[in-house]
């Protein structure tokens, strides 16, 4: 096994494990309000849709082995650099972490048959061993947007449809770059649906990783695979691990107090627009300009730089300058907006 497939498979494992417990959350408080029932009839059409892609994603993993080790790569490290940026927000205490106990009672709150007018706020919660004590008696907000309960099949699709996407986009991905398995994106896309499944069965929050570290492995596993399979292994696994870790770990030094994690409202149809725009393209133009540096650097056709880029530490500088630029301009934005 090369050293970018077993970097590319840990972050596969670590992606399943992140997404499909933040999936199963939502979840396991559908079904909590709903039923079990209610969870399997709504998990019909985005099941089906997962087995389409995951054909799909196999389709790609059988393409020419020259198209594969091209687009594999770079969207490996495109997606490891949208995971950095959102881990230096949490690093840098700007984005609140994700509480998982908050996120059910909230989804539980929006399945609820009474609903909730716009600004309306709920009555406290009662003490429940999910949440801690500081979250038993704090008023949790319903849907700004929309009044009426949210639907088991949105709540349901939602979760399941992103978390499966998500896993199989990188373990294609990490399949085209170094591990040529057409059966590894169905593979993974079981796995994710195991960890999800319980929930339907299991009526609590899922347990876990802490977010902050886990969505920091994540992003740093992606990054140094991209890294080093898009310079076909000019950089090393090493100095591609370490550099996004040191960049992380300097955030976390100058780390700010982190608003309170809000209680996600209900998905209205500009939101879900959104979302898939992020899902898709990312929100930070600085990571699109990063990749395509990196990119134009290993294809440029000039001998002598070709030779400096992979055979001298040019590779490894031009990786560290990037990097640089992606996490100080977001260090940079989040204090931007987050000044008086």
């Amino acid at each position: 096994m090369t050293p970018v497939a077993g970097v590319g498979l840990a972050a596969v494992g670590m992606l399943v494990a992140v997404e499909g417990r933040e999936a199963r959350t939502r979840v396991a408080a559908v079904a909590a309000s709903r039923g079990r029932g209610a969870v399997l009839r709504a998990a019909v059409l985005p099941g089906l849709g997962l087995v389409a892609l995951a054909g799909g994603a196999t389709g790609v993993v059988v393409l020419p082995r020259g198209w594969a080790q091209l687009v594999g790569p770079v969207v490996l490290l495109t997606a490891g650099l949208q995971w950095l940026v959102w881990a230096a927000r949490r690093e840098s205490g700007v984005v609140a972490g994700r509480d998982e106990g908050v996120v059910f009672e909230g989804v539980r709150l929006r399945m609820g048959a009474g609903g909730g007018g716009v600004g309306q706020t709920s009555p406290t919660h009662p003490t429940s061993p999910t949440l801690p004590t500081s979250l038993a008696h704090t008023p949790v907000r319903t849907s700004l947007r929309t009044p009426a309960p949210a639907s088991a099949r949105t709540e349901t699709a939602g979760a399941l449809l992103r978390a499966g996407a998500e896993v199989l986009v990188v373990t294609t991905a990490v399949a085209a770059a170094a591990v040529p398995r057409a059966w590894l994106p169905a593979s993974a896309l079981l796995f994710v649906v195991a960890v999800i499944a319980p929930g339907a069965i299991r009526h609590r929050p899922a347990g876990g990783l802490p977010e902050r570290p886990a969505k920091a492995a994540v992003a740093v596993l992606l990054t140094a695979a991209g890294a080093t399979a898009v310079t076909a292994g000019a950089v090393g696994v090493l100095p591609a691990l370490l550099l996004p870790m040191a960049g992380l770990f300097v955030l976390a030094l100058t780390r700010r107090k982190a608003p309170p994690a809000p209680v996600p409202d209900g998905d209205a149809p500009a939101t879900r627009l959104r979302a898939l725009r992020q899902f898709v393209l990312g929100d930070d133009l600085a990571v699109w300009c990063a990749v395509a540096v990196l990119v134009v650097a290993v294809r440029l056709p000039v001998a002598a730089f070709h030779r400096a880029f992979h055979r001298g530490p040019a590779a490894e500088l031009l990786l560290t300058v990037l990097l640089l630029a992606v996490l100080s301009g977001t260090a940079r934005r989040a204090r931007t907006s987050t000044t008086p």
